[in-house]
């Protein structure tokens, strides 16, 4: 069994997805879809106390977005974010780490 890994990205991105604005650097902005996630972590200490931090992310679909680069920024329900890191999933999908820059 073959599994169309397109058709179910695009299944999960019209269900679950927001319409975002890539900000690129040179000024090629796209309007896209992405799926924003924000949560608190529980980071591990200097082996004392752990600490949470807030991780934002967004995944988003790179045939409908094109090359994001770090650096370029994501807007997002009136929020402004820098793309800090990226991490493919293998199967068509992108996590964006982000790094909220203003409104």
């Amino acid at each position: 069994m073959t599994i169309d890994f397109g058709s179910m990205n695009k299944t999960v991105q019209s269900t679950f997805s927001d319409p975002i604005v890539v900000v690129r650097q040179n000024g090629a902005d796209t309007t896209a879809r992405g799926t924003f996630d924000s949560r608190h972590i529980e980071v591990e200490g200097d082996g004392q106390i752990a600490v949470s931090t807030l991780v934002t992310t967004m995944l988003v679909d790179l045939d409908d977005t094109g090359a994001i680069g770090t650096d370029d920024r994501i807007a997002h329900a009136s929020n402004l974010y820098r793309v800090t890191d990226q991490r493919p999933d293998g199967q068509g999908m992108t996590i964006l780490e982000l790094e909220k820059v203003g409104a």
